[in-house]
């Protein structure tokens, strides 16, 4: 089940991406799909209206096992690019400044197979809130501030340096939209060269 995992800030742009990149590739598309479960929605909107340390664990830890059953899931005789990886959970756990709930959090992370590599989609900070205040989706609205967006970048910064320097992510600007082909090609270049 080999797959590549699309990161970044909220509104950076991975739903735009997810479907052409895939289609560019051949490969199945897998969303985060989160956004449409009940349960989600409902801690989504506790998290913003009552941005309780227990309110942000609770979410986050509904959102790593959902997303670790997700992957979990896959046809392991296809290729996927896949909409955030597990591990972004301790990500906005850290944002949030939960790093106490790492280790719950950790749980679920291992219990998937690591993506062959991560895509980091990067875009300044104010852009991805311009996007998100345009697209309108539930449970987002006026809980997601600036402030909240530049600290998940600067956090969603510090991993893509460190997972680089292993040989374990890409960096695409996502400012503008990015050449699909490309970006193909060069995953095509990473992972078909392991197999």
């Amino acid at each position: 089940m080999p797959y590549i995992t699309l990161e970044g800030n909220v509104g950076v742009g991975k739903s735009t991406l997810l479907h052409r990149l895939a289609d560019e590739l051949g490969w199945e598309a897998v969303e985060e799909g989160i956004e449409f479960d009940a349960g989600f929605q409902s801690l989504l909107k506790e998290r913003y209206e009552n941005p309780t340390p227990d309110n942000v664990a609770r979410l986050q830890l509904y959102v790593a096992n959902f997303m670790a059953d997700r992957i979990n899931q896959l046809d392991r005789d296809k290729y996927h690019v896949v909409e955030r990886s597990v591990f972004a959970t301790e990500l906005f756990s850290l944002a949030a400044n939960r790093p106490d709930i790492i280790d719950a959090l950790a749980g679920h992370v291992l219990r998937v197979p690591a993506p062959e590599f991560y895509l980091y989609l990067s875009a300044p900070p104010r852009l991805c809130l311009e996007r998100i205040r345009k697209r309108d989706r539930t449970g987002e609205g006026e809980g997601v501030t600036l402030e909240y967006l530049q600290t998940l970048h600067d956090i969603h910064e510090r991993w893509f340096n460190m997972m680089h320097l292993l040989g374990r992510a890409q960096k695409v600007d996502a400012f503008d939209y990015p050449d699909v082909k490309k970006l193909a090609e060069a995953v095509r270049a990473r992972v078909y060269t392991k197999f």
